[in-house]
């Protein structure tokens, strides 16, 4: 349960201004999808949906070089507890 996490819409902006501090946790964005020919379902490189959200409790931190291998394709976001963040400012 994710319910000490922030939410994966504030995530994405603290990564934007800067958050970088380890994490426990993650979230994964999926940012393009594809149609299998032999199945005609659509699905991303996660195998989900464009813009399908997927929690996941992994170390991470943000624009670090060795962790975070966001690119075109999905975008992963570290989801710090709330008291992390209130630390971070």
């Amino acid at each position: 349960m994710n319910i000490n996490y922030l939410p994966y819409e504030v995530c994405i902006i603290l990564k934007e201004i800067g958050f970088d501090k380890e994490t426990d946790a993650m979230y994964e964005i999926s940012l393009t999808e594809s149609i299998d020919p032999e199945t005609e379902d659509t699905t991303g490189p996660f195998g989900w949906k464009k813009g399908e959200v997927n929690f996941v409790k992994r170390y991470f931190a943000n624009n670090h070089p060795s962790i975070d291998f966001s690119n075109e394709n999905w975008l992963l976001v570290s989801a710090p507890l709330i008291q992390q963040v209130f630390r971070w400012f």
